[in-house]
């Protein structure tokens, strides 16, 4: 019996398709700005406090300052963005650390599956 989904290789829609539209998933609208979702108001931390930490299902927890989070590799790259709220953002340059970098420094027990995040004022999502 074939199989009803693909599991590998799959690599997206063809970049062959012609126009903008065929960039855009079903569902979602072009925007030509970025929407700002926030779930409250921005706050203003002291980078002399900031640190960011991995800890959880893994065998040791690290923590990084500001400044020893700015000496690890950066990437860049352009890639598309689609939010849940349906709209779709082509063509967009981000510069950063990426996840796989920074997990580069710990080791995940066996049975860590998930990842969630929390910020400064406790709101927390998943990745």
């Amino acid at each position: 019996m074939a199989e009803r989904f693909v599991t590998r290789g799959f690599g997206g829609r063809p970049r062959s398709a012609v126009g903008l539209a065929a960039r855009i998933p079903p569902g979602q609208h072009l925007v030509t700005d970025f929407p700002v979702l926030s779930a409250g108001p921005t706050p203003r931390i002291d980078l002399a406090t900031w640190e960011l930490a991995l800890s959880g299902l893994v065998r040791a927890p690290v923590k990084w300052s500001w400044p020893e989070f700015l000496a690890l590799p950066a990437e860049e790259f352009t890639k598309d963005i689609s939010c849940v709220t349906t709209w779709t953002k082509l063509d967009m340059r981000w510069r950063g650390v990426s996840v796989d970098t920074l997990l580069e420094h710990v080791e995940l027990a066996p049975n860590a599956l998930g990842l969630v995040a929390e910020c400064h004022g406790g709101y927390t999502t998943n990745l």
